[in-house]
């Protein structure tokens, strides 16, 4: 407390505050570290929001090299991609459709074709933030 309860002592009504400097006191050192934990929290949300907005989280390998095909065959297929990434079609559909999901491509549909696949900017950004593209 210091100087307060110093002059306070001195005070002899002044009892009653220095209890209520103390309990004050109490409050404030609560406080702070409430207020650092909630800086830690803010800090780790934020870098999962970056993350998120670069679209950074989460992709497998897989993923990465469709991601990296479609980059460079716009208007890719997914007998294209699976032909040549050496993938079975099953799991090209699947790495594609959460790619859509996840707006990392997207998909041009015609009817008795197959669908094109593009890249989004979301897929751009995280393909450059990989130093992928």
């Amino acid at each position: 407390m210091g100087w307060i309860a110093d002059l306070l002592k001195e005070i002899p009504s002044a009892a009653r505050y220095k209890a209520e400097l103390e309990e004050m006191e109490k409050g404030n050192a609560s406080l702070k570290v409430e207020n650092s934990a909630l800086k830690s929290e803010r800090d780790a949300l934020r870098k999962e929001l970056e993350k998120h907005k670069t679209g950074g989280g989460g992709l497998s390998d897989d993923e990465d090299k469709i991601l990296v095909f479609v980059a460079a065959h716009e208007s890719a297929t997914a007998p294209q991609i699976s032909q040549s990434l050496s993938m079975t079609r099953g799991r090209v559909d699947m790495h594609l459709e959460d790619l859509r999901t996840s707006k990392h491509i997207e998909a041009s549909y015609a009817v008795g074709q197959e669908p094109e696949y593009y890249l989004e900017q979301t897929g751009r950004r995280y393909l450059h933030a990989k130093g992928l593209l």
